[in-house]
């Protein structure tokens, strides 16, 4: 009982060292400037046949959440228990859609709802709750492997989109000697299934559809997996696979003749927006009406952003359809299914935070997410589990404002710093000696308007050896015993259930033993008949 009150007593001070800002070195440098008080307006929609107490669920918890509403293992042993759903083991969901929104906050979606005269309808009869971070950076890209593995950068090792080490050299995450250290869920799922669930990513953004995706090395080691993996490839135009050498791909290679081809025959049905969207193919425009002030809102698919955000539109219809009309939705083992809608970030470049396009896009993407969730959820005869993330971001500082703090701190470290280096990667630093982060510190306190703090994470080297999955790959040699607490989960179970057996057993014969009756005559506890002689 002591040993319990102790761990119940030392689970606050885990999940506070949970949210320290947590790097890689030679990912992240050893000295980053980051805000005091890391705001952001993130948040998650859960369906309501998986619902939880909890108001709000850490980036590192959603993991587990996926693999614990599909019966599968746990992904962090660290995460917080009480934002998981509470249900029978034998109700688990035989699939699961994880719907990612990315540039999108609480910010967005109350600017939407003073313009629309109802909220987003793929809110509603579900649960709302607030996303947490537990580390810095605010990169998508970070928080996503983050959201995908259950694990902080520090463990993953993707601290952001991309980067450069300390020789300068750039990185871009997921690509080339830029990949996560540890398996995600869906490489947890598909090896512990061995390779029978469905696993689906898709996104116009490549490191997107890969952070949901399976691992390079997973997949490496298991062409025959069943997984669909898609993006958007500038170079040639077109819908492009993530995975190389599968033997049975879907026929989804669709270019950008071919999208625009179904755009003109796509009908959406916006409630918000009394079914005002109209295609014109002779100038390739979309045009919404507004409902406030008889404002047109334009989209023009000549322009990138436009024609990205209708695109990932298409395609996930696109893989809609070909799930319909296959067999691999119809088998016993959990799938996984992941639409990362990355185009409203390139929307929201163009045309700004404040602007109706980026409003209008949003309540057709709510539209298409209603339509979406509905077909998939009938596929798995109405037992999906759902999760929609609204990644949102938050402001670090002003231009101009990181332009006057850079050259602070450059004037107090210039002898001890290559300037290069420097002015290449502020606010990240890479220092050579131990009293540099103490005079970053000492400059940046010195502008306290701007509720900045200079961080200096010391962390072990990254090393993709070390890569772990749940089981060592039969076609490969790296050490891919991850989630190393599972073969010890199922070692427990065994000698937790046994030893409660045995227990039982015991207690049984000695409440037997002490409570029989001595004159019985029994083959356990014989008596002869007695014979008793006259005095």
């Amino acid at each position: 009982m002591k040993r319990l009150s102790f761990l119940l007593a030392l689970l606050p001070l885990l999940c506070i060292a949970a949210t320290e800002t947590s790097y890689f070195s030679d990912r992240s440098g050893s000295i980053i400037v980051t805000p005091k008080n890391i705001q952001d307006d993130s948040f998650v929609y859960v369906s309501d046949k998986f619902t939880t107490t909890s108001k709000q669920i850490e980036e590192t918890s959603i993991a587990d959440y996926i693999s614990h509403v599909v019966g599968g293992p746990v992904i962090n042993k660290n995460s917080a228990r009480d934002s998981l759903p509470v249900g029978s083991i034998f109700d688990k969901a035989p699939a699961n859609l994880l719907v990612v929104v990315d540039s999108v906050g609480q910010d967005i979606v109350s600017r939407y709802e003073t313009v629309f005269p109802t909220p987003l309808r793929v809110l509603e009869g579900g649960q709302k709750m607030k996303l947490t971070k537990v580390a810095y950076p605010q990169d998508s890209i970070a928080s996503l492997a983050t959201i995908a593995t259950g694990n902080t950068p520090s463990v993953h090792g993707i601290v952001n989109k991309q980067w450069r080490n300390e020789q300068g050299v750039a990185f871009s995450a997921y690509k080339a000697q830029a990949l996560p250290a540890v398996g995600s869920v869906f490489d947890i799922i598909s090896q512990v299934f061995e390779g029978k669930s469905l696993i689906v990513s898709t996104s116009a953004d490549y490191q997107m559809a890969s952070a949901l995706g399976l691992h390079q090395y997973l997949h490496a080691g298991n062409v025959q997996s069943n997984k669909i993996g898609f993006y958007y490839n500038n170079d040639i135009q077109q819908y492009d696979s993530l995975y190389h050498g599968v033997s049975a791909e879907f026929p989804l290679r669709l270019s950008s003749v071919a999208l625009l081809e179904r755009m003109a025959t796509r009908t959406f049905s916006l409630e918000n927006v009394h079914d005002k969207v109209r295609f014109v193919p002779e100038t390739l425009e979309f045009f919404v009406d507004m409902p406030s002030g008889n404002v047109e809102c334009i989209f023009d698919l000549n322009k990138k952003e436009d024609f990205l955000f209708f695109a990932e539109i298409e395609f996930t219809y696109a893989v809609l359809a070909q799930l319909q009309s296959s067999s691999l939705v119809s088998d016993s083992t959990p799938d996984m299914l992941s639409f990362a809608f990355s185009s409203l970030k390139g929307v929201q470049t163009r045309y700004g935070k404040n602007s109706q396009q980026l409003i209008a896009a949003l309540a057709i993407l709510d539209s298409v997410l209603v339509d979406v969730i509905s077909k998939v959820n009938t596929m798995y005869n109405n037992k999906l589990a759902t999760e929609v993330v609204f990644l949102g971001s938050s402001a670090f500082t002003s231009i101009q404002n990181m332009n006057v703090l850079r050259d602070a701190v450059f004037k107090n470290v210039k002898n001890i710093v290559n300037p290069t280096v420097f002015n290449t990667y502020f606010p990240v630093i890479y220092g050579t000696t131990n009293n540099i982060c103490e005079k970053v510190k000492m400059a940046v306190e010195d502008f306290p308007e701007m509720q900045l703090e200079a961080v200096c994470p010391y962390a072990e080297p990254l090393i993709l050896r070390d890569i772990r999955f749940v089981r060592q790959s039969n076609n490969s040699n790296n050490n891919t015993n991850g989630g190393d607490d599972y073969p010890f989960a199922v070692a427990f179970q065994i000698v937790l259930w046994i030893s409660i057996i045995l227990a039982l057993s015991l207690a049984a014969i000695i409440y037997a033993i002490c409570f029989m009756d001595v004159g019985a005559d029994s083959s356990l506890y014989r008596t002869a008949n007695p014979k008793f002689h006259a005095q």
